[in-house]
């Protein structure tokens, strides 16, 4: 079992790093919010990043 978990609990976490950068991205992309403009795009980019790093 412990042998097989290592690859296991790879995958799980970066299924999870993956869909907590899609919900940055979307309060990012959503209109109206108080974090500002340039903070917005900070994001994205830095979403950007990190997903192509990973893949």
């Amino acid at each position: 079992m412990g042998a097989s978990a290592h690859e296991y609990l790879q995958i799980i976490g970066l299924i999870l790093y993956s869909y907590m950068w899609v919900e940055m991205e979307a309060v990012a992309l959503k209109s109206g919010n108080q974090q500002g403009e340039y903070f917005d795009e900070a994001k994205l980019q830095a979403a950007r990043f990190f997903t192509q790093l990973s893949a």
